[in-house]
Formats: C-alpha cells, sequence, structure tokens
C-alpha cells in the first residue's frame, strides 16, 4: 500500500501543474488577443485623423488661393499657420536681458530684451505677432513707477529675430529716455498673434542707474592723508624751553634734588668707577 502511494503522488502531482499552466497559457492568449484588438482600432483611428487633416488642409489652402485672387491677401500665410497654432507661451531671457550702454557715459540707456514664444514642451517658435512692452521702476511713487512703453509691429518683430550660442528669439532694443533710479527693473511684455491670441511674460532684471554710474566712477575721498611737507622755518623748539640756554624751565616744587655728598651718580664716575659689561 505505501508502494502504491509513493507511485501515485508525483504522477498526481505532476498531472495537476500541468493543468495550472495550461490556464495561465489561456489567460495570456486572451490578453494577447484583447491587445492586439485594441492597436488595430487606434491605428484605424489614427489613419483616419490623418485623412481629416489632410482634407482640413486641402481645404484651408483653397480658400487662401480664392482670397488671394479676390485681392484679399490671408491673415496668416500657409508656411506660419503650422508654427502659429502650436505656441504656448514665451519666456524672457534671463541673461540675455538687461542694461545696455551704448553712449559710453556712466549708466545704462537702453535695455536688450531676448523675448522666446515655446510650444508645449518648450521647444522655440519663429511665431509671427505684434510685441507691447512696458517697463517699471518699483522703487518710484506709484504715479511713476512707469518709466517706458514700447511697441513694435509683426513687420518689426519679424525681423528683430536673433539665432545665437547663448539663446535665440526676438532680439529688441529699448531707448531709455527716462532711466530708473533702481538697479532692478520690472519689465512685462506682450506678445499678440495673427490669430488673435496674446500671451504674457513679466520678469525682474538689472540696469545700472546713472546715479550708481557716477557714484562708481567718482568715489568719495577717503579719511586716509598723504604726507605733507612745511616749509623750513629752522629749528623747532618747545614753547616750555628757555631759548637763551636752552635748559628747561622746571615748574616750582619740581627741581631736582641733589644726592648727599661721597653718593656715585653718573655726573661723578670716573674711569676706575665706571661700570662696564662684563
Amino acid at each position: 500500500m505505501n508502494l502504491l502511494k509513493r507511485t501515485w503522488m508525483p504522477l498526481l502531482l505532476a498531472i495537476t501543474v500541468a493543468g495550472c499552466a495550461a490556464g495561465d497559457v489561456d489567460v495570456l492568449e486572451s490578453q494577447l488577443r484583447d491587445q492586439e484588438d485594441a492597436i488595430s482600432q487606434l491605428q484605424h483611428q489614427l489613419a483616419s485623423a490623418k485623412a481629416n487633416m489632410r482634407a482640413a488642409q486641402a481645404e484651408t489652402d483653397t480658400l487662401r488661393t480664392q482670397l488671394a485672387q479676390q485681392g484679399q491677401p490671408p491673415a496668416v500665410l500657409a508656411e506660419q499657420a503650422q508654427v502659429l497654432f502650436r505656441v504656448e507661451r514665451i519666456e524672457l531671457h534671463k541673461y540675455m536681458t538687461g542694461g545696455l550702454d551704448k553712449d559710453g557715459l556712466p549708466g545704462d540707456d537702453a535695455m536688450t530684451v531676448l523675448l522666446i514664444p515655446q510650444d508645449q514642451d518648450g521647444e522655440l517658435l519663429k511665431v509671427p505677432g505684434g510685441i507691447h512692452i512696458d517697463l517699471f521702476d518699483m522703487t518710484l511713487p506709484e504715479d511713476q513707477q512707469k518709466i517706458g512703453t514700447y511697441d513694435f509691429s509683426p513687420a518689426q518683430v519679424q525681423q528683430a529675430w536673433h539665432s545665437g550660442f547663448f539663446g535665440s528669439g526676438i532680439m529688441l532694443e529699448l531707448p531709455l529716455h527716462n532711466p530708473p533710479h533702481s538697479s532692478k527693473v520690472t519689465l512685462h511684455a506682450d506678445l499678440a498673434t495673427a490669430d488673435g491670441r496674446e500671451f504674457h511674460a513679466t520678469g525682474q532684471f538689472r540696469v545700472t542707474p546713472p546715479d550708481t554710474a557716477n557714484i562708481a566712477a567718482d568715489p568719495r575721498p577717503t579719511t586716509e592723508s598723504s604726507p605733507q611737507m612745511f616749509p623750513d622755518k629752522g629749528p623747532l623748539v618747545p614753547g616750555y624751553v628757555d631759548e637763551d640756554d636752552q635748559q628747561p624751565v622746571i615748574p616750582s616744587g619740581f627741581e631736582q634734588q641733589q644726592p648727599p655728598a661721597g653718593v656715585p651718580t653718573s655726573n661723578n664716575w670716573t674711569e676706575q668707577t665706571r661700570p662696564t659689561w662684563r
């Protein structure tokens, strides 16, 4: 009996494991079929969306052609539309926006601004549109804080495109007709695209006001004085010295007392009694 148990138990265990494995394979095959069906549906939807986009693009091109034939230029060019509808935000370059000294005099007399249009992934876009900029010195009284207003047309913005090693975007120059009093100014920029949308960016940037530049160029004198030469007026004689015998005048009560006779002092030393180093 024990021998029979030892023979059939391993066989029964092997059959059970094989059945479980077969069940797992069936489940995996079912999940794989479901995923293949989902992928097929997504591919069909993608193909349909691409076809609709091509049809819409063809219709847009046809409408633009008709407008051009009627002498009405389209508001947005075909090559601009692909970029225009991707823009999501604008940023101000923090290193290439700031004060500019053009005239060589103390203080900045202009500002450079690098404005960067971007899509949702942060990619740079060359977007057509007009730009409005307001410049503020927040340390001034409220009614005097705005120190500059600047407007740039879409044509000016297109010509101001800059591509460089440290940054690319719309590079603008703002003359400072009203120089700020503070070393930091607040700049607010608005970009109005051809499709009617507006994007805003605000930042604080460093400038060198004329007052600060003057202080740096002409520092206050220090308290240290240089040596002065006085005219030669002969030997300097203290006021309390008697000019007749050049002997100091001793105040009464402070006369020098003479030592008793026989007491050796430096006044009565001889060659034999003079102390020497040993």
